[in-house]
């Protein structure tokens, strides 16, 4: 009897011990989300400061440059689309006249060999940018690559998915470094994913998503190695309304533009890692108590439902261009008769 009443006792204890460590990770989650930003001491007025986001056209990209300049910084805006970033330029012009818009082309998705050539050329030496923004990523301009098994990519597909969401990030953080250094206060934000537990049909793009959370931890501590007054912090973000997310709308899938606005809250709220949205930190949430075993079954199970959907969408506008040009080929055919 004794020892059944240890057992219990050991047990009860334990439980214990798991609720309150459960119980403190829940409340140093949810101060992440009351601390007030510290955004505004990167913001140098005399000197005009500027924030460079790459992949600013579309997306994610544009939500963060929006949200930025309400908060006053002048903006580089990145892209490989010349015709784009003029677009963007424009819109944002015209929503903010007083602020300075400056555009960087330079295609993530290929080698990196001339990056510094271009940041020189396009940017010069003296900009005083401090706030970079790492947010580029996807699959390189390769829509067909959308959930697709490894052994099903060509070798230059697998190079562009690694260009675009790790070595161009990198590459661009070493390059502007001293930059930021120099302009310090200084923050480097680097934008990842929930995925970065690992995706089927997405193992390439997900396990980049890993290195951007080893990549944060590490220049992070670097930085304060070194005594350097640059700040280096990544956000998790879930699914989001993009164009190439077949989920859409709903309850988890917020605008662009309110993850970045949850992303820049979240600066300076002593985590270098935080996931910025409410709604997809109750999703991390569960995924990190719940077994793994189950983890693994659920995110097959709703990778599958994904690639179903994105299957029936690509069909759908085959079909769609395709009656698109049978009528404009009849119509070009009509126009011969007449003339």
């Amino acid at each position: 009897m004794d020892s059944t009443k240890i057992a219990l006792s050991v047990f009860t204890a334990f439980g214990a011990l798991a609720l309150l460590f459960l119980l403190l990770r829940a409340l140093r989650h949810i101060s992440t989300f009351l601390h007030p930003s510290t955004l505004p001491k990167y913001l140098n007025k005399s000197k005009g400061s500027y924030a460079l986001v790459t992949g600013s056209t579309d997306g994610i990209g544009t939500g963060f440059a929006r949200e930025l300049c309400k908060h006053r910084f002048n903006l580089i805006l990145h892209g490989r689309n010349p015709a784009k970033l003029s677009r963007t330029k424009a819109e944002l012009s015209r929503e903010f006249p007083d602020l300075k818009f400056l555009p960087f082309t330079f295609d993530a998705s290929k080698p990196t060999d001339s990056l510094e050539n271009a940041v020189r050329e396009q940017l010069g030496a003296d900009i005083p940018i401090t706030v970079l923004v790492n947010n580029v990523g996807g699959l390189g301009g390769q829509t067909h690559a959308q959930f697709m098994a490894l052994k099903d990519h060509l070798n230059d597909e697998v190079d562009r998915i690694i260009n675009v969401n790790l070595r161009f990030m990198t590459q661009l953080s070493r390059v502007l470094l001293p930059v930021l250094e120099r302009n310090s206060p200084a923050l480097i934000m680097n934008v990842s994913s929930v995925s970065h537990i690992g995706m089927p049909y997405l193992a390439i793009y997900a396990a980049t998503k890993a290195y951007i959370q080893s990549f944060t931890n590490g220049l992070n501590m670097e930085m304060r190695a070194e005594g350097n007054n640059v700040d280096v912090m990544s956000v998790e973000i879930a699914s989001v309304q993009t164009p190439g997310n077949p989920l859409g709308h709903g309850f988890f899938v917020p605008t662009p533009d309110k993850i970045a606005s949850s992303s820049l809250a979240r600066v300076g709220c002593g985590s270098v890692s935080v996931v910025p949205y409410w709604r997809h930190w109750l999703q991390k949430m569960t995924i990190d108590v719940i077994p793994e075993s189950l983890v693994k079954r659920l995110v097959v199970y709703n990778v599958k439902l994904l690639k179903t959907e994105w299957k029936r969408r690509e069909e759908e506008q085959r079909s769609t261009d395709d009656l698109r040009n049978e009528i404009t080929g009849e119509e070009r055919g009509e126009s011969r008769k007449e003339a």
